[in-house]
C-alpha cells in the first residue's frame, strides 16, 4: 500500500525531474492515506552514493509520516551525490539548491504541502545539502536537520532558521571538529560543527552559551534565540558516521514546533 501511494503521488503531483537533468529517477513522494492537505513536508536527502529509494528504506521517515501526519519527499541527487558547495560533492556545474527549491515549489503549488512547514534533513552529503538549501533559499524552509554532515556552502543569505544537528564524536568521514576525514573519500577540509552552525546562531542572535543536557552517550545542546528560533545539537559520544537510533523521531519532534512566517 505504501509503495502504491508513493507511485500514485508521482503521477498526480508531477514530481519528476526533467529528463535532461541526468538524475536516476523521479523524486519519491510518500503521502499517508490519512494526511490532511496542505500538510507539513520533510525532504529527506540521501548521502553520497545513496539514492531516494535507499534513504526511504534506511531512515524510518515513512513510519514517522504515518504516525504524525506529514508528507515525505525523497529526491535523487545527480550521480548519486549533491553539489553542496565548493569542492563537495556532486557535479559542480549543477545547482542542486535550485533543483530542490523547484521540487518544494511544485509540491506547494499543487496544494499538497503547506509552504510554512517545510523541513529539510539529510545524511552526510545530504546533511551538507540541507545546509546549502537553508543558505541559498532560506524562505523555503522552516527548519533543517543535518545528520553527520558539515556546512560546505557559504551562507551570506542566512536568515534566522531553526537548525537541529546530530553528529558523532568518532565520525571518521566528516569529523565533528572539522578537517579531513581519515576514512572519507572526498578529502575535503570540512568545517567543524560549531563553524557550520555559526551563521545561523549569529543571524538568530542566539546566546553565546547553550544549555546542555547529557543523557548516557547523548548530549543535547540547545540555544533559545530571538524570534522564537531554536538551535539544538545532539552529540553522540563515540558515534560514527551514521544515522543514530531515535534520530528521526527527535528531528520530527523539533521540526513540528516550528513554522515559517508568511
Amino acid at each position: 500500500m505504501k509503495a502504491a501511494l508513493a507511485v500514485l503521488l508521482l503521477v498526480l503531483a508531477g514530481c519528476s525531474a526533467a529528463a535532461s537533468d541526468g538524475r536516476s529517477d523521479e523524486t519519491i513522494v510518500y503521502v499517508p492515506s490519512s494526511v490532511v492537505k496542505p500538510a507539513p513536508l520533510v525532504v529527506m536527502l540521501h548521502g553520497g552514493f545513496g539514492s531516494a529509494s535507499q534513504a526511504r528504506r534506511a531512515y524510518g521517515w515513512d513510519a514517522a509520516a504515518d504516525k504524525h501526519g506529514f508528507v515525505v519527499a525523497y529526491p535523487n541527487g545527480k550521480s548519486r551525490s549533491w553539489n553542496a558547495g565548493p569542492e563537495c560533492c556532486g557535479p559542480q556545474e549543477h545547482d542542486d539548491a535550485a533543483f530542490l527549491h523547484g521540487e518544494i515549489t511544485r509540491l506547494v503549488r499543487d496544494g499538497l504541502v503547506d509552504a510554512r512547514r517545510v523541513y529539510v534533513t539529510g545524511m552526510s552529503n545530504g546533511a551538507m545539502m540541507s545546509y546549502a538549501v537553508a543558505c541559498a533559499f532560506p524562505d523555503d524552509v522552516a527548519a533543517i536537520g543535518p545528520v553527520a554532515g558539515a556546512r560546505i556552502a557559504d551562507c551570506d543569505k542566512a536568515k534566522p532558521t531553526p537548525v537541529f544537528a546530530i553528529h558523532g564524536t568518532a565520525d571518521r568521514n566528516v569529523p565533528i571538529e572539522g578537517g579531513v576525514g581519515p576514512a572519507g573519500v572526498t578529502k575535503v577540509d570540512y568545517r567543524s560543527l560549531d563553524e557550520s552552525l555559526d551563521p545561523f546562531l549569529r543571524t538568530a542572535q542566539c546566546p553565546s552559551a547553550s544549555v546542555s543536557s547529557p543523557s548516557g552517550k547523548y548530549t543535547q545542546n540547545r540555544w533559545q534565540c530571538s524570534g522564537n528560533v531554536e538551535v539544538a545539537t545532539i552529540i553522540v559520544d563515540g558515534g560514527g558516521h551514521e544515522w543514530p537510533d531515535g534520530a528521526t523521531e527527535w528531528l520530527w519532534a523539533r521540526f513540528s514546533r516550528h513554522a515559517r512566517d508568511q
